[in-house]
């Protein structure tokens, strides 16, 4: 009689399901090590910016105010600027409803890397260089018939003749999806997103 070597169906089918188990163990922990990779990016992106910003503020004596604000109104209590941070003047490629160069649309109101955002662009470049790429963070929401769409770390400046902020209001901020911590700022949950805001001091 002849020996058979070889595995039975059975057999073959308790390795496939280890191999499938093994795989996906190996997905999950993927994408773990590569969302704690982002947010470390992230921490440190913030953190550089936060210490310029503020290293400027102290040599100036003030926030870098961008002065060229197209149709940006903060109503009542005065005015506000959004300016993108972004590492170089090509800025960012089109991506998710938002325009070359662009890191925040509200309506067809965008906020982008030329005009304003240059003036604070060339004071984060003198003291961080170079500027950190935060286009990773993503996110989209509508919320009250408004559509937003925003992309990276932004700098954000409430100013005169706002009576609450004579001397200016700078802050950072950053809107990741769905309902997150913010590993740096203030939370604000909106819609479907989560706005996290450093105030600059």
């Amino acid at each position: 009689m002849k020996n058979t070597s070889g595995f039975t169906i059975v057999e073959l089918l308790v390795v496939i399901i280890v191999i499938g188990i093994l795989s996906a163990i190996v997905v999950v922990a993927y994408n773990g090590v590569q969302k704690n990779a982002q947010n470390t990016a992230l921490l440190s992106g913030m953190d550089a910016l936060e210490k310029g910003l503020k290293l400027y503020a102290a040599e100036q004596g003030a926030y870098p105010r961008p002065t060229d604000i197209p149709g940006q109104s903060g109503g009542g209590n005065g005015w506000f600027s959004y300016a993108c941070i972004q590492p170089t003047s090509g800025g960012w490629p089109v991506q998710d409803g938002l325009g070359a160069s662009d890191c925040f649309s509200s309506n067809g109101v965008q906020a982008n890397y030329v005009g304003y955002s240059s003036v604070v662009i060339q004071a984060i470049k003198s003291k961080v260089n170079p500027i950190p790429d935060t286009r990773s963070l993503t996110a989209s929401f509508s919320t009250s018939g408004v559509t937003i769409a925003s992309r990276g770390i932004l700098y954000q400046y409430q100013g005169d003749p706002d009576p609450f902020y004579p001397q200016g209001q700078a802050s950072l901020l950053y809107v990741i999806q769905n309902d997150q911590k913010c590993g740096r700022g203030d939370k604000t949950s909106i819609a479907n997103v989560t706005m996290c805001n450093i105030t600059l001091k």
